[in-house]
């Protein structure tokens, strides 16, 4: 069995529009597993939830998908665990993004969770970001120019070593996405027969 673990962003979930069609697209996929974790705006909470899940999994069994924040999670969890993964329009440095917002009630955008974050939450995201970026290769990056939340730019910048989609407009949601769920599956089939791991 192999387990896709998507990683939604900051105060999303698992009904945001690319957690339902993954879910969507993978129950015609037999031998797949979707896990699509609730989780917390507070980060050292989130860090353990996906330290939690993926302790559960063999790393050669796992691949990952991260979109926003969730793609820095994703990041941060492949630093670790030798698997691969799909960042989309993923936060760079995300600490001084999450300072923007502390002191302030924040809801989530699907549940009745509400937050407010600190100076320590900041700390903690920082230290969780391993700054050089160590196995590249287990990485393709999509990104789309219309971002209206985070500068692509940033990403673009930070993980050039890795395989890149950059299409033009677009926006953070990442427009097209259900349709190149086919793609990020072959990615991982292509990344796993290159370690030889066989997959039926």
């Amino acid at each position: 069995m192999k387990h896709l673990l998507y990683i939604h962003g900051f105060l999303s979930g698992p009904a945001s529009s690319k957690a339902t069609q993954t879910a969507a697209y993978l129950q015609h996929m037999p031998g797949w597993q979707l896990h699509c974790p609730a989780l917390s705006s507070y980060p050292d909470v989130a860090a353990g939830q996906l330290h939690d899940l993926v302790a559960q999994i063999p790393p050669a069994d796992l691949a990952l998908v991260g979109s926003s924040l969730g793609g820095f999670w994703a990041k941060y969890l492949v630093q670790q665990l030798d698997v691969p993964a799909v960042l989309i329009n993923p936060a760079v440095a995300p600490d001084s993004l999450l300072a923007r917002h502390i002191g302030q009630p924040l809801a989530n955008y699907y549940s009745a969770d509400t937050y407010i974050l600190n100076e320590q939450h900041a700390a903690f995201l920082h230290q969780c970001d391993t700054g050089a970026l160590a196995r590249p290769e287990n990485l393709w990056i999509w990104l789309q120019t219309g971002d209206e939340t985070l500068d692509y730019r940033q990403a673009a910048q930070y993980y050039a070593a890795c395989q890149m989609e950059i299409e033009q407009g677009g926006n953070h949601s990442f427009m097209g996405y259900e349709a190149r769920l086919p793609l990020m599956l072959q990615f991982f089939a292509d990344f796993w027969a290159k370690k030889g791991i066989l997959r039926a």
